[in-house]
């Protein structure tokens, strides 16, 4: 299936419009299909691999509920460039802002560099690395229910 830089952007997009508003829904089936299993997750404060569904569905437990502690009722997130780096994988990076009540900014604004793969005609996050400074609970979140990864240690 050849893609485009625009199609590109389309599926990033796409993945994106699914899987924020599951966090907030606290939709498991919805978020789980935009990740593989196994995922690799990163942050400045370590690395996590997530290689059944069982330890993705911890992680997602853990940003559900950082989400509703903090009061956060929408992700806005937008892709800031995605591109294909070869038939079967895009490289893509978005920035977030998380809002609450009242289109009240919660936290900084973060980026994240995703790495999607085609696998059986669906695209799926592989890897995401967050850039998240001054928040440790979300940085604690992202981190929370899986072994550490190689690249980590």
């Amino acid at each position: 299936m050849a893609v485009s830089a625009f199609k590109a952007h389309a599926i990033c997009d796409d993945i994106l419009q699914r899987s924020g508003p599951a966090l907030i829904a606290r939709d498991f089936v919805a978020f789980a299909s935009c990740f593989a299993v196994p995922t690799e997750v990163l942050t400045f404060e370590g690395a996590r691999f997530l290689t059944t569904s069982e330890e993705l569905r911890v992680a997602f437990e853990g940003g559900c509920a950082h989400f509703r502690s903090s009061g956060a009722q929408q992700l806005i997130r937008h892709i800031v460039v995605a591109e294909l780096t070869d038939l079967h994988t895009i490289s893509s990076t978005h920035e977030c802002r998380v809002l609450g009540h009242r289109i009240v900014l919660l936290q900084a604004l973060y980026a994240v560099h995703s790495t999607l793969k085609l696998m059986d005609e669906s695209w799926r996050i592989t890897r995401s690395c967050y850039a998240v400074e001054d928040a440790p609970h979300c940085e604690r979140a992202l981190l929370q229910g899986a072994r550490h990864s190689d690249a980590a240690e």
